[in-house]
């Protein structure tokens, strides 16, 4: 019995330590379009790599638009995500403050 409890801990921590590498693979890997409608509303298509949270794709997002458009890095970004037509893609509609 004493030997089933470091087991278990070494188990238990190596799960977790597997959840975060796939979650660290979470990349851009191809911003297919990207429409300016003005200086406060953008609409982007992005294809990602083994992002599986909603929330790793919208930091994804902000990244993105803070590099592509430094102008945005001091304003508050609001981000609108929907499903796009192939597997891993998503639309996005930015909305800048």
């Amino acid at each position: 019995m004493k030997n089933l409890i470091p087991s278990i801990m070494i188990a238990l921590i190596s799960l977790s330590c597997a959840s975060n590498k796939s979650t660290g693979n979470c990349e851009v890997k191809k911003v297919s379009s990207i429409v300016v409608e003005n200086d406060n509303l953008y609409y982007m298509k992005v294809i990602f790599n083994n992002c599986d949270t909603k929330e790793l794709r919208e930091t994804l997002i902000k990244k993105e638009m803070k590099d592509r458009f430094p102008l945005t890095k001091d304003r508050i970004i609001h981000v609108e995500e929907y499903l796009g037509k192939m597997y891993n893609e998503y639309r996005y509609k930015i909305n800048i403050e």
